[in-house]
């Protein structure tokens, strides 16, 4: 008994790495793998290009707002609609292209992870044999995937609440309230995305049920649920501010290339995300 009263003990003090720490364990793995890193995302950005894109991004670079100089203001509004990825595709977006970008997030996701795996095992791994043996698990991970969807119904509903109570013209303590209302949900949402989150990990493993995974995920998660959305929103944040001060400068300086920059871009942080949250996932066993 009190063996198991020690080992309970060592595994709720058991810390994360920060912040800081897993940013220099994705850079050591970044450049230390960066060969095989950099063929799956020029794989994916190809893939991309063509099944997604297509002739639309051509069409976008006509468009006048990425060719618009002049003021800040300007820039400013040509670098968010570069970074939004309907604006990569012309803002015309039918249900069977966001059904491509799904699959092809998923796919190169797989991909990924199970080229991370091979590599920190120190194997010798092939490009094509990550997306041929790596998506081998597609099915379950779209199961699991739905359900990560469904963690955000409850924001979402509370950002219709919000909405509807501001177009109606409520009171001051009535929209308070259902601010309040709506941040609670907002909070939920955060929380059960974060608990179950590492099932997409767990579940790309051979012979892992989407059950299975999604019950190891509220697992290994508990106790740190907290620490792990803090990690989250830094990343998002890191993210953000370095697409923005890298794209900047070139759209006050050259803004007729901020589009290929972005695209470019956008494919390095999805590699970057990747690496670090699956640092983070392994960080939990």
């Amino acid at each position: 008994m009190a063996k198991k009263k020690v080992k309970a003990s060592k595994i709720e003090i058991k810390k994360l790495p920060n912040v800081w720490e897993l940013i220099k364990k994705t850079w050591f793995e970044g450049t230390t793998f960066w060969r095989p890193l950099t063929g799956l995302l020029i794989i994916y950005a190809l893939l991309y290009f063509v099944l997604v894109m297509g002739l639309s991004f051509s069409s976008y670079l006509q468009n006048p707002l990425s060719t618009s100089t002049g003021g800040l203001s300007k820039t400013l509004s040509t670098i968010f609609a570069v970074i939004n990825t309907n604006s990569l595709t012309d803002g015309t977006q039918s249900d069977a292209t966001v059904l491509i970008q799904f699959l092809l997030f998923l796919i190169a996701s797989l991909a990924f992870i199970w080229t991370l795996r091979k590599l920190q095992a120190l194997k010798k791994i092939k490009l094509r044999d990550a997306y041929y043996q790596g998506t081998s698990t597609l099915i379950p991970v779209i199961l699991v995937s739905m359900v990560l969807i469904l963690t955000v119904l409850p924001a979402i509903a509370g950002s219709a609440i919000l909405a509807t109570a501001l177009q109606s013209g409520a009171s001051g303590i009535e929209t308070l309230i259902v601010s309040l209302i709506s941040g609670l949900l907002l909070l939920l949402s955060l929380v059960l995305f974060v608990m179950l989150w590492p099932a997409f990990y767990i579940v790309s493993l051979p012979q892992t049920r989407p059950m299975q995974a999604i019950r190891a995920a509220a697992k290994v998660t508990k106790k740190h649920r907290f620490a792990i959305l803090r990690k989250m929103i830094m990343l998002a944040i890191l993210s953000f501010v370095l697409l923005f001060i890298i794209l900047l400068p070139i759209a006050l300086a050259v803004s007729v290339i901020v589009p290929e920059v972005a695209f470019v871009l956008l494919f390095i942080v999805f590699g970057f995300c990747h690496v670090y949250l699956y640092t983070l996932y392994r960080s939990l066993l």
